[in-house]
Parts: C-alpha cells; sequence; structure tokens
C-alpha cells in the first residue's frame, strides 16, 4: 500500500492521539499534584501535546479541503528533495530519531537497572519517545515512495560518504558517553593530569551553573553577588558572567523534576552530546555538500570528535558544544540566510558569549549586504543580531542593571589566568584591566579590515578572531581550544575555493 500525503499526515495525528491517551492514563506522581490529578510534568506535557496535535488537525483539513495548499506542500517537498544536502540532514534526522527511540525504550522496558526510570520526569518522556521512532520510520517510508529514484540516485553517489559519517558518529557517541562514566583514577594512574582538581565535578562550572537555577526558584538574582567584590573587577569568584539563557535552561529542568545535580547532569549530558554530534555533522555536510570534499569532511568529523579538546569538555560537562553549534550554524547560514543567521549567533552568545567579538564583523557583513540604499533592511538585521541577548537579558536589566553590566563586563576586566601557566603578552608587559586588551583588540582589528575589504570569508574570518582570542585574550582555559578546532577544517577548504575565485 502506498502512503500518500493524505494517508501521512492522518496516520500521524492517530498515532498523536494514541500517545496523548498514553500520557493521560499513565501513573501521576501524587506528591506533585497540580490539577484534575495530574502531576506538573504531566500536565505541561498534555498541553503541549495537545498544542502539537490542534496543528497536525489544521494541517490534515487544509490537506483534504485545500487542492493549492496540497500541491504547493508537494512541490516544496520535491523542491526540497532536489537538493542532496537537504536529504543528507533529512536522512540523518530521521536515523537518530529512530536510534533515540529504540535505545530510550529498550532501555525503559528491559533494562531494570535503569535508575531513570524513578524519576517521573523520564518516565513520561516514554509514549514521546515511541511517537518519534514511529513517525521516524514512517517519514522514511513515505518519502522513499514519494520518489524512490531520487533516492537511489542519492544513494548510488553518496552512499559511501553518509554511510562513513554515521558510523564515525556512532564511534563518537560511544566514545564520549564512555567518558561519562570513566573515574579519573583508571586513566590518570599517574596523577599526571587531575593535580588540580580539574575533572572533580564540584569544581566545574557546570555546578555552578546548577546552583544559578536554585537562586532563580529562591528568588535571588545571581547576578548580584558580583556587589561582594566591591570595586575589585579582577577576581571572578564563581561570579555569573554569562548571558542568562542557560540559567533560564537550567532553572526550568529543575522545576521539571531534575532537582538533584547528578540527575539533572544525565539530561544535559544528552543535550551536550546532541550538540557534539551536531557540530560533527554541520562540519561534514558543509565541507562535503558545499565545497565537494569527501575526505576533507571525513578528517574534519574525526578531528573534531576525537581531539583532546572535544574529549575534554565531555569529561568536565562544559556548556561549550551547545553554543559552539550555534556559532557554526551561523557562520555556515549567512551566505544563505542572513536572519537565521543572526539569530544562531545571538542564541550562540546567549548561551556562551566566547563569540563576542564576532560583532563587529557581522555588523560589516550587515552594512556590506544592505549599504546606504536599504537602511530598514540594515536596521532589522541589526535588531536579528541582538534581539536574543538582550530579550533574555531584560529580565535581569529590570531587576538589577548595574549588577548585570559589572558580572557580564567583568570578563573584559579579571586578572589573567590560565590552566596551562602560559601567560599572554599582556602580563608580560604587565597590563591589566581594559589596556590588557590592546593587542588582542589591535590584531581583531586588522581582521576587521581584511573584512571590510572581503578579502577573506566567513570560515576563515571565524578562525582568526577566535585564534586571536585564544593567543592573546589575558585568560586561557582548556574549554576556549574548542571553539578554534571546527573552524581549521572549514576556513582550510573555504580559503582554497576563495582563492580559486
Amino acid at each position: 500500500m502506498k502512503l500518500t500525503l493524505r494517508k501521512y499526515f492522518i496516520l500521524f495525528f492517530l498515532e498523536g492521539l494514541i500517545t496523548l491517551i498514553w500520557i493521560i492514563v499513565f501513573p501521576a506522581n501524587n506528591k506533585d499534584t497540580l490539577i484534575l490529578g495530574f502531576s506538573k510534568i504531566q500536565a505541561i506535557m498534555i498541553l503541549i501535546h495537545i498544542i502539537f496535535l490542534l496543528g497536525l488537525a489544521i494541517l490534515n483539513y487544509s490537506i483534504l479541503n485545500k487542492q493549492d495548499f496540497s500541491r504547493s506542500l508537494k512541490n516544496n517537498i520535491e523542491k526540497n528533495l532536489a537538493n542532496d544536502s537537504f536529504r543528507t540532514i533529512l536522512l540523518s534526522i530521521l536515523l537518530l530519531g529512530s536510534l533515540i527511540s529504540i535505545i530510550f525504550l529498550w532501555d525503559s522496558f528491559f533494562t531494570t537497572a535503569n535508575t531513570l526510570n524513578n524519576i517521573n520526569f523520564y518516565r513520561r518522556l516514554i509514549p514521546w519517545a515511541a511517537l518519534i521512532g514511529v513517525g521516524s520510520i514512517q517519514t522514511a517510508i513515505y518519502l522513499f515512495q514519494r520518489d524512490s529514484p531520487g533516492w537511489k540516485a542519492y544513494i548510488k553517489k553518496h552512499g559511501v560518504a553518509f554511510i562513513l559519517l554515521i558510523l564515525i558518529l556512532l564511534a563518537g557517541g560511544f566514545m564520549h558517553s564512555y567518558l561519562w562514566e570513566l573515574p579519573t583514577e583508571q586513566w590518570d594512574k599517574y596523577d599526571s593530569f587531575n593535580t588540580d582538581g580539574k575533572f572533580i565535578l564540584e569544581n566545574q562550572d557546570i555546578s555552578v551553573l546548577f546552583k544559578e537555577g536554585i537562586s532563580l526558584h529562591e528568588g535571588k538574582n545571581p547576578y548580584a553577588r558580583v556587589k561582594l567584590l566591591e570595586e575589585d573587577f579582577q577576581w571572578n569568584h564563581k561570579n555569573a558572567t554569562y548571558f542568562p539563557i542557560f540559567f533560564y535552561l537550567t532553572w526550568l529542568t529543575q522545576r521539571l523534576g531534575l532537582g538533584d545535580i547528578f540527575y539533572w547532569l544525565v539530561f544535559w549530558r544528552v543535550v551536550f552530546l546532541v550538540a557534539n554530534l551536531g557540530i560533527a555533522a554541520l562540519l561534514f555536510m558543509v565541507i562535503y555538500h558545499r565545497f565537494d570534499n569527501r575526505a576533507l569532511a571525513i578528517f574534519a568529523v574525526l578531528f573534531w570528535l576525537f581531539n583532546r579538546w572535544t574529549l575534554h569538555i565531555t569529561m568536565i560537562y562544559h556548556i561549550e558544544f551547545i553554543a559552539i553549534f550555534f556559532f557554526l550554524l551561523s557562520l555556515s547560514l549567512w551566505s544563505k540566510n542572513q536572519v537565521l543567521s543572526l539569530l544562531s549567533f545571538g542564541l550562540s552568545l546567549g548561551i556562551k558569549q566566547i563569540a563576542i567579538f564576532m560583532v563587529p564583523i557581522y555588523i560589516i557583513w550587515i552594512w556590506q549586504k544592505t549599504g546606504t540604499k536599504n537602511l530598514k533592511q540594515f536596521w532589522i538585521l541589526i535588531l536579528a543580531l541582538g534581539s536574543i541577548p538582550l530579550l533574555s537579558s531584560l529580565p535581569f536589566l529590570i531587576w538589577d542593571m548595574e549588577s548585570f553590566i559589572r558580572s557580564v563586563f567583568l570578563s573584559a576586566t579579571r586578572i589573567a589566568e590560565s590552566h596551562f601557566g602560559i601567560p599572554a603578552i599582556d602580563a608580560l608587559l604587565e597590563l591589566s584591566g581594559l589596556p590588557a586588551k590592546l593587542p588582542m583588540l589591535g590584531l581583531m582589528a586588522l581582521v576587521y579590515y581584511a573584512t571590510w575589504l572581503k578579502k577573506i570569508g566567513p570560515f576563515v574570518t571565524g578562525l582568526l578572531i577566535m585564534v586571536v582570542f585564544v593567543d592573546f585574550n589575558s585568560v586561557l582555559f582548556r574549554q576556549y581550544m574548542a571553539w578554534v578546532v571546527p573552524l581549521v577544517p572549514l576556513a582550510v577548504v573555504e580559503y582554497k575555493v576563495f582563492r580559486s575565485d
């Protein structure tokens, strides 16, 4: 039986309806009853799923009763399928959805030792995991039936590269998952790497971020701790120096039932792994499909997933992967969709503002795109650039503007620190505070100038800015190195094409 577009969405709606019933009848946690006997988590999931079903119902009605809409949707599907890079993205998502669903369901029903089964939050995800798995398989069947010759041609042309990508991603996923449970003493037998406790959870920034969520729940302003420094702007003392998006996410996941830091980490390390693998997949997509270089694409995936800096971040649970993913996505999207590129960059800054020195670059690109002839478009793009960091920070600016500004500004004035014991030139010249940033800003100004002259492309620009930041910033932490790694193969392949043009 051929799965038509109408049958596909009708089946999807019915499967969603079964999932809703499953969520409703699932035993609730009586200690957490919110309304009509439902727990807080259950009520939120029911509301989200009802909104999802309403959207599907409207879509089904439009397909059944509006021929123009149905024809337009089919044409869009065919148009996107004509792009091999879209097929790679789609196939990767469907395969990932199926695998995650199968692993999650198997773990939930057949692994009795799984402690997550005792957490209401995770047990609630079983119906959604089932829907994602069934939906992924159903979507793959529909798309293959719709364009069987196209998929056969795609597999013939790109099958080997895609299989290699999936195998490397699986190997990377297993490797990074293995590192979660690997005790330090098992690999650092001679105490060569952990002498300052750099692998102890309590010493990591992630523990501080977990506490920020608790502070928000208690009605405390995380940025207010900066007042304890009085006029000393050189020492951090675990102050809140990031923009607040991850604080919100921490608070939300804690409120949904992950109040213990270890259960909370179990959830977030999966998110970090997805972002990590997403970076690898993005590197492959750009280098293979945009620059037509399979060897370098495979190299880039291996280089990212298995280099020491990426492995180290997995072991210390930093939030770098999410911010790096959206930064790379922004650079990749700039030539195709400026608004999405700027929103992605803003999201990267909102999570962790390591790439803050790219802001002048984006302003230059916006001006080059619009110029004086289209000032309206210029300001629209500028708004897109700053909207996410500004809107996410607005509550704290209203709450206590001075504390927020002082906290975020602390990164620019803190004393020279390094995980490697290697001073930058500012420390050797005994510079501190803002003057210490002059060597770094001077070199970055040259990159800005080269960008203004259109001498370098986005990936080369990103690499130069991040390398200057790592080599000339007063502070150097291990996690900073990961920002450079994925830009190296991207810049190499871009510069080669840039020169040939």
